[in-house]
């Protein structure tokens, strides 16, 4: 078994649920994952989406993430900048940081890495 697929197995342990959306790996974690298991997980990204397309479990490739869930997401999203975890958020439409929001994350919004 590959690193790779060693950490994605190791993450699925952890609780994280993976869903793969064309060319882009979403995960969802009760927990934030380490980032050095994030790190070897973009490092190596054809091969997991390759794995997880393949039909491994844990993954949902069909189903969008439902309006409760995404208001979930949004919510924690904005207690992370609240609580300073965070310096900014990524705007889920533009893709670029936030400054209209103000605080408030959209719909589709992720943590600003820079």
């Amino acid at each position: 078994m590959s690193e790779a697929l060693a950490v994605l197995a190791e993450c699925q342990k952890l609780g994280a649920t993976f869903r793969v959306e064309g060319d882009t790996l979403r995960v969802r974690a009760p927990a934030p994952l380490p980032g050095e298991m994030l790190a070897v997980l973009r490092q190596h990204k054809a091969e997991v989406l390759a794995h997880l397309r393949a039909g491994a479990t844990g993954v949902s490739q069909a189903a969008p993430p439902s309006l409760a869930d995404a208001l979930e997401a949004m919510l924690a999203l904005g207690q992370r900048l609240k609580r300073g975890e965070i310096a900014a958020v990524r705007c889920g439409i533009s893709r670029r940081l936030c400054t209209a929001c103000q605080g408030v994350p959209c719909l589709g919004s992720a943590p600003w890495e820079g």
